[in-house]
């Protein structure tokens, strides 16, 4: 598996220890769902992380069951301000999957190019632009493409798509335009030799303009109904991860008609009684405005009950004891390798994604490179031109590019001195650092002293 969101040492470290928490049948099947290719793998990620880092501040209790028979994913009793609170809850993961199946664009454009290279044509002289409606009231609405839905797609690519593409080919022009309208339906393709990009543009579809149409109001209103019977002394949280949601990305951006994850969440805590505080948790940049610095960090937003439909249990003290739990339980999460928009590309993966790949740093006797990119290379798995392409050595980067420092080393008659293993924590990688001795005669040639 590649890395999702977190590295899969992480990982590793918290099934170890969640092993003391869950049934080996339950450990097992977690353990398969990180395994298997497919968007569920966010899921277990974000729940193998977030039971241990409850479980770190507060002992807890993997699906006892509630009166209805339902298991909810933890329950504790944590001790703060010298008063002991039971809480009960739930994590989710939340995603724009259904958004993306309903307004398949991406599905569309890969099937494009797919055709114009199998025509024999540069996909890249293909543009698309599609329309779009608004589904609903203005506060109330959500914005649909008009295009088929996934599953009715490969009939138009069929009747319509393909019979363009492959007349460009039997007739060849340097500029061509397919309309396309129907009932629910209406896009235009065109060709043009000129272009040198492709690619295409349509309306924002998985930006909230109502509260209730959305990916994070339904993720929790399903988890509600398994909360529902809690304890009526429990307190009930929800714990709500992003797993490719736009709307989780912009917690606090609201504006132009519409609404942010907070507002969302809100807006729902004000109609249950099912729920009282849920807890926001996404990836945000160290440094967003630093264009070379892409390391991550949590971000979260704890949202609660407003005022007015708060129920008895939820006093200003049990808000704080929930607050400083879930603060303290996220100190302890791992350092984030990829936002949740790039995991859930990496999803379908099979392999186990990269390390410190093409990475490297050099001083005047030292060199530095990733470890398992160095064993690859040992293995046999990666060539020696491959190895210098994705260091862009010689000429993989330019005919006078940068010579492979390893050559150079030897050309100048010096070998290793020594080699140090960096610990590369929580990546999936180490740095192996070499540092070279002076000329040797083993493989230079003789010298004077003096």
């Amino acid at each position: 598996m590649a890395n999702l969101i977190f590295s899969r040492r992480a990982l590793q470290k918290r099934l170890e220890s969640l092993e003391a928490i869950l049934t080996a049948d339950v450990h097992r099947h977690l353990i398969a769902r990180l395994e298997n290719p497919g968007r569920d793998r966010l899921a277990a990620v974000w729940e193998a992380v977030m039971l241990l880092a409850l479980h770190s501040v507060s002992p807890l209790r993997h699906e006892s069951p509630l009166a209805d028979g339902s298991r909810p994913d933890f329950a504790l009793t944590y001790v703060h301000g010298g008063a002991a609170f039971e809480i009960v809850g739930d994590i989710t993961s939340v995603s724009d999957k259904g958004l993306h199946d309903n307004n398949p664009v991406g599905h569309f454009w890969r099937e494009i190019v797919r055709l114009a290279r199998k025509h024999q044509l540069n996909p890249n002289h293909f543009r698309y632009d599609i329309k779009s409606r608004s589904d609903g009231e203005y506060g109330d609405s959500r914005t649909v493409l008009l295009l088929p839905p996934r599953k009715e797609l490969s009939a138009l690519l069929k009747q319509e798509i393909e019979p363009f593409v492959r007349g460009l080919t039997r007739d060849p022009v340097t500029h061509a335009s397919l309309p396309c309208s129907a009932p629910g339906v209406a896009f235009t393709l065109t060709y043009d030799q000129t272009q040198r990009f492709g690619g295409g543009g349509h309306a924002v579809y998985n930006i909230p303009y109502s509260r209730t149409k959305t990916p994070i109001y339904t993720a929790l209103h399903k988890k509600a109904d398994q909360l529902r019977h809690a304890p009526a002394n429990a307190l009930r949280v929800v714990i709500a991860c992003d797993a490719d949601c736009n709307a989780m990305s912009r917690a606090h951006a609201s504006g132009h008609g519409s609404y942010s994850a907070t507002e969302v969440t809100a807006d729902f805590l004000r109609k249950t009684s099912a729920v009282d505080i849920v807890l926001l948790v996404t990836t945000e940049r160290v440094k967003p405005f630093d264009r070379w610095d892409h390391s991550l960090r949590p971000r979260t937003d704890f949202v609660v009950t407003p005022k007015a439909e708060q129920s008895s249990r939820l006093t200003v003290e049990a808000i704080a004891a929930v607050e400083t739990l879930l603060r303290d339980a996220v100190r302890t999460l791992p350092t984030p390798m990829f936002d949740a928009r790039n995991a859930a590309l990496r999803c379908d993966a099979r392999d186990y994604g990269l390390g410190f790949h093409g990475g490297s740093t050099m001083s005047d006797k030292t060199i530095r490179i990733s470890s398992r990119e160095v064993l690859e290379l040992l293995g046999g798995t990666v060539s020696t031109a491959e190895f210098d392409r994705r260091h862009r050595w010689g000429k993989a980067s330019a005919p006078n590019g940068p010579s492979n420092p390893f050559a150079s080393a030897l050309a100048r008659g010096e070998m290793i001195a020594s080699v140090a293993v960096i610990d590369g924590e929580d990546h999936d990688d180490d740095w192996l650092e070499f540092r070279l001795g002076e000329p040797d005669p083993a493989i230079s040639p003789f010298q004077r002293i003096k």
